[in-house]
């Protein structure tokens, strides 16, 4: 991560990546400790989404299929992806994900929240 931010809001993109991620894959897409000598140290998730996406894609999807989940669709890697971007420069804007595919794609309607939600209601 670099230390030198010219747009906080491309910050904050990427720390609603990261939470839009964790919510609904119900895992962090990487983890993050210390070495040693106290500095920041990141695990292969993190190599593999800044330098080859689909690997971590691949990877990720992998431990959903042995959860018995399905792989994430297209228009939230897309999403994620943008979100994710290491390079400011090319991450997207808050505004581009307002206008993202899988953000405007389909609902549940009420009745069908209720039924996915029901153990937790009742």
């Amino acid at each position: 991560i670099k230390k030198e931010v010219k747009d906080m809001k491309k910050v904050d993109v990427y720390g609603l990546g990261i939470v839009l991620f964790a919510m609904h894959a119900n895992c962090l897409p990487y983890d993050e400790g210390d070495d040693s000598e106290g500095n920041p140290k990141f695990d292969a998730f993190y190599d593999s989404l800044c330098n080859d996406k689909s690997k971590f894609w691949e990877a990720h999807n992998k431990f959903r299929k042995a959860e018995g989940k399905e792989e994430f669709e297209e228009d939230f890697v897309e999403l994620i992806n943008g979100m994710l971007e290491s390079d400011e420069n090319k991450r997207m804007s808050l505004e581009d994900v307002k206008k993202s595919k899988w953000l405007n794609g389909e609902c549940f309607e009420d009745d069908e929240v209720k039924y996915e939600l029901y153990d937790f209601i009742e």
